[in-house]
């Protein structure tokens, strides 16, 4: 007896396959990455960042936090390593609208050593992409 064998057969398999693959963990995994939240308020028309907070945490290694364009007037995101003063982070920017809560998540070029300090630095930029406001703070890799 003979089996033919169809295209969508091999298609169905292939699908199958390569959801298999897929939750079972074999693709993706973690990353880590870092979220800064920046609450920025505006006074006479001037933008002020008032509060800044920074984590380390884990990501599905399928989502991208890498470079995306410059957006002015923007609110962009750096992380340096402090002793080195050596940029770490992708380029990650967002459209500034006003006041308000503004959040930013980077992959990192390379990674720090636990115990090494790093430098998280916010900046809000006007429409020539000048420097209007920015803040620093540091945390310790974990």
């Amino acid at each position: 007896m003979k089996t033919k064998i169809t295209v969508e057969t091999i298609a169905g398999l292939l699908i199958v396959l390569s959801l298999m693959v897929i939750l079972s963990g074999c693709i993706g995994g973690d990353k880590t990455v870092v979220t800064a939240r920046a609450t920025i308020t505006e006074t006479d028309n001037v933008s002020r960042i008032t509060e800044l907070v920074a984590e380390q945490h884990t990501a599905s290694a399928l989502e991208e936090y890498r470079e995306n364009p410059a957006q002015t007037p923007g609110v962009v995101l750096h992380i340096i390593e402090k002793d080195s003063l050596q940029k770490i982070s992708y380029w990650r920017s967002a459209a500034y609208t006003g006041p308000g809560e503004y959040k930013l998540t980077s992959e990192l070029m390379t990674m720090p050593e636990p115990g090494e300090s790093v430098n998280v630095i916010m900046k809000v930029v006007d429409e020539n992409g000048d420097l209007v406001d920015s803040k620093t703070i540091t945390i310790k890799w974990q």
